[in-house]
């Protein structure tokens, strides 16, 4: 079998077999090929590394293919090489130098008329749209895709599949993506492609996981991890794991989320370590740097070659002694050189070491750091109420829960008995994992005023609130300032009635004479200076009435054209324009309107409000 063949064979083989193709590859290391083949056999080496995670063995072959095929002058070559470095900087999470070198191979393509190669880099620049959650951008590359449809290859059209399966996933048209990723999952295990089928099925569990479709996503997260584990791909592995964490995180199952998230955590340590990334990087610029070096002292041997020549040729009888002495003074200054670049070499190997070192160390405290947050949002999100728990009193609702950071200081809370509905939004001193600490007090103490204590008087309620929450952060050697500002409600499920109190925080109500404010106490929850008792507004609700409860992080937003907080007045004015529009209609309004305001902004604060009608 020629060399030829062999490349050709383990090109087949990497989708079905990717082992099998990399010892293909190993063994034509020692064959006599040319320029081209070697070309061809440092992509085929790059694309099993990136399988493997070997990201600084990809690096390096793919260095080496892309000056093979600048000697060959070879564009396809190169835009191959391109490709490649794309799905690279994507898997080291690179999104925008993803995008730039995809679209590099895709100019490249279109410069040279070929058709047959643009729909990759199509499909590439659409799918790194839709890793970045932009499916509007990712639909118009998916549309130019269109066009010459006719040109995919028969594995490409896996991945054109896929991409349509995600657009109408991240659309919400959920039928129609299954649809799309059923088609992908076929043609994977036809053509035998291995990875992508292990992706697919964990994006069919993705899928089912939006639906709320439990049973189903947990299959199918479940199948995409046996089999990315039998075939030893560790980064599919991580993906099903992500999803079997999002379904245990919604189902409230917390030993199967601390279970999952514990795994996920040591594989992402294991393909994402700082040490690896930066060796990645240093790759090219140890290569060029070599490359340099190389080129500068082929000048230099040929410069002096040149000189000699000329020199004997004139002054044969002295040159002898000049280049003598020269010679021994080379020497002598190599040999100095010598001693103390080594020298220099042990000190820069100690540093490195320690460097090193200390990259480890940051690394395994930042990942336990990010562990133990993860972990705190999981045992926030079991705290607050599910998403169905509003439907049993009201006819329609919305929740927008916003964390500035992974944990909240915002949260919103009910409960029942047999007469009552007691229901509200606080906000809590700071965000993150601070403001989540007071949250959790907050909800504590809730629990303990109205289902243990049985207060039933809203005023009442947040009177005893303000005890516990002083009491828990009072201390003689410290003080503390933490507390929140709440709108807390009381529904009797009978008379419709409702018993509002607040602490800094608002009630809204629309009904049919407009948009009502119903003020709260100027006091927080927490230690104060001059606290009276909080009074009640007794409201009669009727059926279509809405109220709205909600924390201060919308209206205090940055953004717009100049800068400014979005207020109250706009975010009243936002409502009372929708209020005839469901509430699931009103919640995408805001979102949108929250979102356009601050772009090009950091979120200052948790976001939290809730929307309900009777």
């Amino acid at each position: 079998m020629s060399n030829e063949e062999v490349l050709e064979l383990a090109d087949e083989l990497y989708y079905s077999n990717p082992d099998s193709s990399y010892k293909l590859c190993k063994s034509l290391e020692e064959s006599e090929l040319n320029s081209a083949q070697k070309a061809e056999l440092s992509m085929l080496l790059a694309r099993y590394n990136i399988l493997t995670t070997d990201y600084e063995g990809a690096e390096i072959e793919l260095q080496k293919a892309k000056k093979l095929f600048e000697e060959i002058d070879s564009q396809m070559g190169i835009a191959r090489v391109y490709g490649l470095q794309s799905i690279l900087a994507m898997r080291l999470g690179e999104h925008v130098k993803s995008m730039n070198l995809v679209k590099k191979k895709y100019g490249i393509y279109v410069d040279l008329d070929f058709v047959e190669g643009q729909s990759n880099p199509l499909i590439n620049i659409s799918g790194n749209y839709l890793e970045l959650n932009k499916p509007d951008s990712a639909l118009i590359y998916m549309k130019k895709l269109e066009k010459i449809k006719e040109h995919i290859g028969t594995a490409s059209f896996y991945f054109y599949y896929q991409n349509w399966g995600r657009y109408y996933d991240q659309i919400g048209e959920y039928e129609v993506a299954e649809q799309h990723f059923l088609k992908a999952l076929k043609i994977a295990e036809e053509e035998e492609m291995t990875d992508s089928k292990a992706t697919v099925l964990m994006m069919i569990g993705e899928l089912y996981l939006s639906q709320k479709k439990y049973d189903l996503a947990i299959k199918y997260a479940n199948m995409s991890y046996a089999f990315s584990d039998a075939n030893d791909l560790i980064y599919e592995k991580r993906d099903a794991l992500s999803v079997l964490v999002g379904i245990a995180d919604e189902q409230q199952d917390f030993l199967s989320a601390f279970k999952f998230q514990k795994e996920l955590s040591e594989l992402e340590k294991e393909i994402l370590n700082i040490e690896k990334i930066n060796n990645v990087k240093n790759v090219k610029a140890k290569l060029d740097i070599a490359e340099k070096e190389k080129v500068i002292a082929d000048k230099d041997a040929k410069l002096a070659k040149s000189e000699l020549e000329t020199a004997n040729a004139k002054f044969t009888s002295r040159i002898f002694l000049f280049s003598l002495i020269a010679i021994v003074l080379i020497l002598g200054l190599v040999a100095f050189a010598f001693i103390k670049t080594k020298k220099l070499n042990e000190i820069i190997s100690e540093q490195h070491q320690a460097l090193e070192i200390k990259n480890h160390q940051l690394s395994e405290a930042l990942t336990d750091l990010e562990g133990s947050i993860n972990y705190s949002k999981l045992i926030q999100d079991t705290l607050l109420p599910g998403s169905n728990s509003w439907r049993k009193y009201f006819s329609e609702d919305f929740t927008i829960f916003l964390p500035r950071d992974k944990v909240s200081g915002d949260f919103y809370w009910n409960y029942e008995d047999d007469q009552y509905v007691y229901f509200c939004v606080a906000d809590c001193t700071g965000h993150g994992v601070p403001g989540a600490m007071v949250s959790v007090v907050g909800m504590n103490a809730l629990e303990a005023a109205v289902a243990v204590e049985k207060i039933n008087s809203p005023g009442k309620i947040l009177d005893r609130l303000a005890e516990i929450v002083e009491r828990t952060f009072s201390n003689e050697e410290k003080s503390m300032k933490d507390g929140m500002d709440i709108a807390f409600c009381r529904l009797d499920k009978n008379s419709k009635e409702l018993v509002y109190a607040g602490a800094n925080n608002p009630l809204y109500l629309v009904n049919a004479r407009g948009l009502n404010i119903y003020k709260a106490n100027k006091q927080p929850i927490g230690k104060y200076e001059g606290r009276i008792p909080f009074s009640e507004d007794h409201i009669q609700l009727s059926e279509g009435d809405a109220i709205y409860l909600f924390s201060d992080g919308y209206a205090d937003q940055f953004g717009g054209p100049k800068g400014k907080k979005f207020m109250y007045k706009t975010l009243r004015l936002l409502i009372e324009e929708n209020k005839l529009r469901t509430m699931p209609e009103q919640k995408e309004v805001l979102l949108t309107a929250f979102n356009k305001w601050k772009e090009g902004y950091e979120q200052v604060d948790d976001v939290c409000m809730v929307g309900l009608r009777v």
